[in-house]
Formats: C-alpha cells, structure tokens, sequence
C-alpha cells in the first residue's frame, strides 16, 4: 500500500515589496491555516516519507509546516521546479520515479494543477481546492511506477477551518 498526500499551499498575497509571483509569501491566515492542517494531518497520519515542494516561496512555507508536524528535517525538504513549472505528466513521472521504500510522499504545489492532478489520479470529479487543503489518496501497488496503471482510491479532501 503506497499513499499519496498533495497539499495546495496556503493563502498568500501580494505584499508591497513582491514583484512577482514565486516570491508571493503567506498571510496571517495562510500561516495559521497551515499550522493547523499539519497539525491536524499528524494527529491522524502515522509517517510522511519524504515532502516534495513547489519551490516558490508560499509553497515552501506551507512544506514547512508540515515537516514541522511530521519531524522532518527542513534540509530534507525537497524542491522541484517542476511543481511550479510543469503539469500533471510532470508531477506523474516524478511521483513514479520515487523510491520503493517510500510509503506516503507529501507533494505541496499549486492550482489549479492540483486539482485537475487528484481528478486525474482517482477518476472522481473534485471542486477546486481551497488553500491549504490536503488530499489523501491510497494505492494498491509495491512500486510508485505503478500509479499510471491504475486509479487511487481517494481517501479524503481536508481544508481548513479558520474564523476571519
């Protein structure tokens, strides 16, 4: 059984000093909402192998929280490009190419790839996710090369709760 957990960063914006997007960095409420969704997936998650992110600085921010929550090295945070870049193809080969031993990845990206992404890997029509929303999908396989194969099996889409 392998689990795929894709996080869309959290609520960012355009502070006054930030010219273009890669640099947009999280809100008050982006910072709060991750906390509380790492938070939330460490209390009902056992293990996060290894967390891939976007490396555009909201994406980063919001990995760390999660890291934070599932004692994960910040150093041992890994940054793709691609996430921020590329598409689905992309993000499949790379989810494909990670090691046997890997039980659960954590992918933290953007939309509204992530999205089309979790419609693509489960066959289920899914609304756009709202920031900082986790998606949980399990797969049947030994291999992570094997998720082109077949659909996962969604598990559940979690967004947080926070009172403006």
């Amino acid at each position: 059984m392998k689990r795929l957990l894709l996080v869309r960063h959290a609520k960012s914006g355009w502070q006054s000093d930030v010219k273009i997007d890669f640099d947009r960095k999280l809100t008050k409420q982006g910072n709060d909402e991750a906390n509380e969704m790492a938070a939330l997936m460490s209390r009902n998650i056992a293990n996060v192998d290894i967390i891939i992110t976007s490396p555009a600085i909201r994406a980063v921010a919001t990995a760390q929280y999660f890291a934070n929550a599932f004692k994960i090295d910040f150093s041992d945070i890994q940054k793709d490009i691609g996430l921020y870049e590329k598409g689905i193809s992309f993000i499949k080969k790379l989810i494909a190419s990670q090691d046997i031993s890997l039980e659960c990845i954590m992918i933290v990206g953007h939309n509204p790839i992530l999205t089309t992404l979790t419609a693509n890997l489960t066959g289920n029509e899914i609304p756009p996710l709202e920031a900082c929303s986790v998606v949980c999908i399990d797969y049947n396989i030994t291999k992570w090369n094997e998720i082109e194969k077949i659909k996962g099996q969604l598990v559940f889409i979690e967004a947080p709760f926070i009172l403006e």
